[in-house]
């Protein structure tokens, strides 16, 4: 099959917590949203290939060499995650933004691994 099998988030960013996967006759793992994202999670390596690896969005900023890169069978994300299983990703929330009038706008984050723009997200969190 060439279908994802995980394909993120249904109504709101999230982490989806994986462990124990066992892949037969399937080149699909998973698809991440472009404008939602969300973290997968795997647990124990079946899923990235790292225990305590992750899919996140391909964005620039993730991009970190020697940690993330592209794998087959992940549609429009990246994996994450280094052999000793210690590499982390978490979520940034930005709320109650000042001035008001960023509301609805697109962010622009940038890390020393690049620059890429992150769609407003108005679903609950």
């Amino acid at each position: 099959f060439d279908k994802p099998f995980i394909t993120g988030c249904f109504d709101t960013m999230c982490t989806i917590r994986t462990e124990r996967l066992q892949w037969t006759n399937s080149t699909g793992y998973s698809k991440t949203d472009v404008k939602q994202g969300g973290i997968i999670w795997d647990l124990d390596n079946t899923l990235t290939g790292f225990r305590n690896g992750f899919v996140v969005q391909n964005l620039t900023f993730n991009l970190i060499p020697g940690v993330c890169s592209y794998k087959a069978g992940h549609i429009s994300g990246i994996v994450c995650g280094t052999p000793d299983g210690t590499t982390r990703v978490r979520r940034l929330k930005v709320d109650k933004q000042e001035p008001w009038q960023l509301d609805g706008r697109e962010l622009n984050v940038t890390t020393a691994f690049g620059t890429d723009m992150v769609y407003y997200d108005n679903k609950k969190l």
